[in-house]
């Protein structure tokens, strides 16, 4: 997932990224803050201001991992889903809202 100016500048992520986690897929990821705040070392990292051939080896280098790893790979994925299950499920989100509704109402 590489974030756009406005979600780094914002500390926000796209919702690539949480369909991606929900779907179970290893991520590989710009350092958005979001991202390293709420995933830690569960999404595989590039840093998008490195020249483009470089992040484009480091994609590439993730993408070798995760096929000569299957196994870490999948523990990756899992642990980064459980993060998603835990703190960013709509469900979750919508239900937090609906029950703090009326205390910001007021």
């Amino acid at each position: 997932m590489l974030s756009s100016e406005a979600h780094v500048d914002a500390a926000l992520m796209s919702n690539r990224l949480f369909e991606a986690l929900a779907g179970g897929a290893v991520v590989v990821c710009d350092q958005n803050p979001f991202a390293r705040r709420h995933f830690g070392d569960t999404l595989l990292y590039v840093d998008i201001n490195e020249p483009a051939d470089e992040i484009a080896e480091r994609i590439l280098s993730h993408i070798r991992w995760v096929e000569d790893h299957p196994d870490a790979a999948l523990d990756l994925a899992r642990r980064a889903q459980a993060i998603f299950q835990q703190r960013f499920r709509l469900d979750r989100s919508l239900r937090e809202i609906y029950q703090g509704f009326s205390a910001r109402r007021a």
